[in-house]
């Protein structure tokens, strides 16, 4: 009986280590198709961004253009603006890749349900909540897939051992046999237990030990990996809050104010064309 149990066990933490590769699996694409959600909405923002660009350098090659007709700017200037429209119509065109190729990203990762041409909606919506990296280093180490799955490795390796413990124990074996001969027929039953004497199955045991010091290491690189990784990210997360604060709160309407009065001046004769691309 000690050995069928532990022989089930094995197999049942067997059975519970691919369930949380599956569940590694849902998580990864979840993660990954919620990436390509945003990065098609980013794409298409900075898509509207360039087609703005190009708007206001239009603009700007008009405004060169009246003060070059009227000898107020030499020519040099049409040549300046009319490249910098150039630049930025490229800049246009890499744009309307980039969305083409973040929908197909998108559509891949869905099984090529949405077709060739789509439309999504959605909003980049703000944080509402305050994270503490201790607190997400902690929830992982005790919910992650990852982790999950090495903790039922291990199970699965410490119940190998035991199996392989329980295994030099002599099995019991009943035997029966009917013999029939001329005038007779004989019957026969029999019980034999082998003792080994020199094979202590050490071998075996010794290969289930080291499987089980692998799983363990391998769960602790696990911890130790997703730590860091979480640590990590989390500073990032830090680092994209501090910036998109430092946006928000006047650097965006600053330069918006900067590139008004840079167009106004050029428009009057007291800037260049340089400083109002600069400014752009």
């Amino acid at each position: 009986p000690g050995k069928r149990i532990y022989r089930r066990k094995a197999a049942e933490a067997e059975v519970g280590v691919a369930r949380e590769e599956t569940e590694d699996f849902r998580l990864e694409l979840t993660a990954q198709v919620k990436e390509a959600f945003f990065n098609v909405l980013l794409s298409e923002r900075l898509l509207d961004v360039s087609r703005k660009n190009v708007e206001t350098v239009e603009a700007v090659v008009r405004s060169v253009k009246l003060r070059v007709d009227s000898g107020e700017a030499p020519e040099l200037e049409m040549i300046k603006a009319r490249v910098e429209l150039l630049k930025v119509t490229k800049d246009l065109k890499r744009a309307e890749n980039r969305v083409v190729l973040a929908k197909a990203v998108l559509n891949s990762l869905l099984g090529g349900t949405f077709g060739e041409d789509y439309e999504i909606q959605g909003e980049f919506l703000a944080p509402d909540k305050h994270l503490e990296s201790a607190l997400l280093v902690d929830t992982a180490l005790a919910q992650h897939p990852q982790i999950l799955r090495q903790k039922k490795a291990f199970e699965a390796a410490d119940y190998a051992l035991l199996r392989e413990r329980q295994a030099r124990i002599p099995d019991l074996v009943l035997k029966g046999s009917i013999t029939d001969e001329i005038d007779k027929r004989s019957y026969a039953v029999g019980l034999s237990v082998s003792f080994p004497i020199f094979y202590q199955r050490q071998g075996e045991i010794a290969v289930a030990q080291a499987g089980k010091a692998r799983a363990q290491a391998e769960l602790e690189r696990t911890q130790v990996e997703l730590t860091k990784l979480i640590i990590q990210e989390y500073q990032n997360y830090q680092i994209a809050l501090d910036q998109l604060d430092v946006f928000e709160k006047g650097l965006i309407k600053q330069a918006d104010e900067a590139l008004r009065i840079a167009r106004f001046s050029y428009e009057q004769g007291e800037s260049d064309l340089l400083d109002l691309l600069d400014s752009q």
